[in-house]
Formats: structure tokens, C-alpha cells, sequence
């Protein structure tokens, strides 16, 4: 506890030191949080900044949302000096941030002080909302070494206990577990769910008790299954949380409700049609697209992040509670009828069934579905293929493979889903 302690007061005494920027920002998110109607200001603000410095805005006539294009990673990366502010053209003086590929279109873009700063300020309101004190020890679960190395003293000041999830096997569980007991400042995990629930798995044999306060899941969809179970070794409240590297926290999600909440003081987020970009009515499912209110280097505006998600409370056009987030546009699948299905929809079907282990579902062509399962037991697939055809349809041509391991891709996420039919429409 006491290093907790001193490292909040030691990151608020340089913060004085340099003319308290964060705490400025921190007191200013806490007063647009609490009005619940997004942050216009910030909004057209932003606006105008991109039509007067950023030459692939410079023929917009008015700064209002619905007159900015709906982009993507693919328009950044094929005109990505269009995209930048001529206010921000000094590269030593911006941090640069790439995304993960898991789309397999990987890309940088530039952050700007303010922007650093301001999700810094957010970041410390978030997690104090669900009970994380700045400065507490945490495990974080992802790739490391990679493009995330293991910077020793980020870590120390920070507080962080990195634990690589490649080869995530039962020697590492061990040595967590170990830690876990011995290590009673430990009170925070972070990180894939899939390596959580894992962990859980493992952990689950020893029936002991663990000093864990509170679990946050993100990068990956977090299953009502892997929740439950994680609350079951743990004892501890277990949440989600949505968001990018390029841009930051998104949502998440609240003790006791298991709603999106936006972190709308830095982000105006929209739910826009699979298929166009008219906005959709709260209760359908909507491509996510978001606008980031403060990196005036490299303006995101009206991006289209790739996921779906299906909105719970609007204010106007402004999405403020997402009711689910359904997962990836690229990881969603058909129906035998060709309506898609999401990855969380998809995932609905499976996991109650007693005795499965980690899956993947691959559709691999229109009426042909692929069900590739991590164990030996073939008791399963009778079960497997009738709720197979109840998410695709009766139609539907159902495999189950056993196999070895599902493949991690580069990034150490599982695809719970994978669409591999070619010529995609």
C-alpha cells in the first residue's frame, strides 16, 4: 500500500511541477461527465481546427459532424499525410501510436500533447469510478517484448507486473499463482480475457483464496461464461473494458451493470448502418464510429473502428451507453439466409455447454461452418452441431474438428470466430 501511496503522490507532485495540466483536465472531464450531454464545445472545436489545417477537410463548408466523411484505416494509410494537421508537422514533438493489425491493416498515427494529457486525466476518472486508485500493483496480461517491450522502469512507476500471454502455459500459471499468494499488494488483473480465463481454469483445481479486488477485461470480447467463471475463483467483480491504441478508452463497462459506458468527455461516438452510413435507432446493431475530441495532430473524425456494437442511450446522434458491444465487422459471420451474425451472438450459442474448452467457428463457404475445438472428446458433437444450426440455420453444413491448439494470432488474441469465404461481400 504505501508504494501505492507514494507513487499517486509522487505523479501529482510532478504534475504541480509542470503547471498541473492533468489535474486541470481531470477537474474539467469530471464536469462534462456529469452534465450526460457529450461535449459539444470540444466537438466544434475540433471541427473547425480540421477544415482550416487539414487538407483532406479543407473543402468542408460547415463544422458539423454529418458533413465529415465516414473513414477508415484504409483511407489513412493510402493519403496519410492528408490526414495531418499543418499545425502539427514537428514529429519530435508528437508520440506516435500503431495499431494492433488485427484487421490486418496495421497503421501509425500521431498524438499531440494535449491529447496525451487529456486521456491521461480521463484514464485516472475511469478507473477511480470502478475502484482503481492511481498508483495501485497490478497484473497486466498481454503480448510483450513486441511492440510493447519491457521498459523496466515504465513498469516500476506504473506499478504494473507484466505477464506475456504467448505460450500461456500451466509453468506460467504456476509462477502466477505463487505471486498471487504470496503477494498481498496485488489487488488488479488487466488484460486478454482469453489468458484470464485460462488462468481461471487453472486456478480453479487449488480452491484457495486470492487478494484480487477487481478484473478488467479488454482487447478481446468477454463472454458471459469466462465472466462468470472468473468471478467464481476470484470473488471479485470482473469488467470490460473497449478500446484502441490510435486512439484510447472508448467504454466500458460499470460494478453491477454490464452496459458500455462511453467515455464521452474525450470521444463522440456514433452507431451508423452495416450497410450505409445513416445512423441506426438504439436496440439494432450498428458499426462503431467514433470521433477523438482532443488529437488535433492527427484528427480522427468519424473513423470507423471495424466493430459493431448496438447502442442502449442516445443523446441526439451521440451514443452515451452502448447496451452491447458485438464484436469485430470482420470477425462477424452469416446465416445459411446471409444475415449476419456477431461474434458475441455466436459465442451465446456455445457457452453454456458443460465440458467445452476454448473453440473457434469458421464459416468457410455460404452454407458451410467449421467448428474447430481445443480437446479430444468427441461426446460434445452431437451437442455442438444442434446449436450450430440453431445460430446458422437447419441448412447449414456443420464440421467439428479436434485440434491441438487454436492458433493465437500475432497480437496473443484467440478468434472466437473466423470468416473464411472467399470473395467476401
Amino acid at each position: 500500500m504505501l508504494g501505492e501511496y507514494f507513487r499517486c503522490k509522487g505523479f501529482w507532485m510532478l504534475d504541480a511541477l509542470k503547471g498541473s495540466e492533468i489535474r486541470k483536465y481531470a477537474a474539467e472531464w469530471n464536469r462534462i461527465n456529469s452534465k450526460r450531454c457529450g461535449n459539444p464545445e470540444a466537438l466544434e472545436a475540433l471541427l473547425k481546427h480540421a477544415i482550416a489545417t487539414v487538407p483532406y477537410y479543407k473543402e468542408i463548408d460547415a463544422p458539423e459532424i454529418t458533413h465529415f466523411p465516414v473513414v477508415s484505416k484504409k483511407e489513412y494509410r493510402a493519403d496519410f499525410d492528408a490526414f495531418r494537421s499543418r499545425n502539427f508537422l514537428i514529429d519530435e514533438e508528437l508520440h506516435k501510436v500503431y495499431t494492433s493489425g488485427s484487421t490486418g491493416t496495421p497503421f501509425m498515427a500521431y498524438q499531440d500533447r494535449e491529447k496525451i494529457r487529456r486521456h491521461q486525466a480521463g484514464l485516472i476518472n475511469l478507473n477511480r469510478s470502478i475502484g482503481w486508485n492511481l498508483g495501485a500493483r497490478f497484473l497486466f496480461f498481454r503480448v510483450w517484448g513486441v511492440s510493447h517491450g519491457s521498459n523496466r522502469l515504465a513498469q516500476f512507476m506504473s506499478n504494473t507486473v507484466p505477464v506475456d500471454v504467448i505460450n500461456f502455459n500451466d509453468e506460467k500459471k504456476e509462477t502466477i499463482r505463487q505471486r498471487l499468494l504470496r503477494d498481498k499488494s496485488l489487488h488488479l488483473i488487466l488484460g486478454y480475457a482469453s489468458a484470464i480465463e485460462s488462468l481461471a481454469d487453472y486456478l480453479a483445481q487449488y480452491h484457495e483464496t486470492y487478494g484480487i479486488k477487481l478484473i478488467i477485461s479488454d482487447s478481446e470480447n468477454l463472454s458471459a461464461t469466462a465472466k462468470a467463471k472468473m468471478e467464481e475463483v476470484f470473488q471479485c467483480p470482473v469488467l470490460n473494458r473497449y478500446g484502441n491504441n490510435e486512439n484510447g478508452i472508448i467504454a466500458l463497462t460499470m460494478p453491477g451493470d454490464d452496459r458500455m459506458h462511453i467515455n464521452f468527455p474525450e470521444y463522440y461516438v456514433e452507431l451508423l448502418d452495416l450497410d450505409s452510413d445513416e445512423p441506426v435507432a438504439p436496440g439494432k446493431p450498428g458499426r462503431i464510429v467514433i470521433t477523438d475530441l482532443y488529437n488535433k495532430a492527427f484528427p480522427f473524425i468519424r473513423y470507423d473502428t471495424g466493430d459493431i456494437g448496438i447502442a442502449d442511450e442516445m443523446y441526439g446522434n451521440q451514443c452515451i451507453v452502448l447496451k452491447e458491444f458485438v464484436g469485430r465487422v470482420s470477425a462477424a459471420l452469416r446465416t445459411v439466409s446471409g444475415e449476419r451474425i456477431g461474434e458475441t451472438a455466436v459465442t451465446a450459442y456455445f457457452e453454456n455447454i458443460v465440458g467445452l474448452k476454448r473453440y473457434q467457428v469458421a464459416q468457410t463457404a455460404q452454407k458451410k461452418y467449421e467448428i474447430r475445438v481445443e480437446n479430444e472428446d468427441n461426446n460434445l458433437d452431437g451437442l455442438l452441431v444442434q446449436r450450430a444450426k440453431a445460430a446458422f440455420g437447419e441448412d447449414a453444413e456443420i464440421a467439428v474438428s479436434h485440434v491441438a491448439q487454436i492458433p493465437q494470432g500475432k497480437n496473443g488474441k484467440y478468434k472466437i470466430t473466423s470468416y473464411e469465404v472467399e470473395d467476401k461481400t
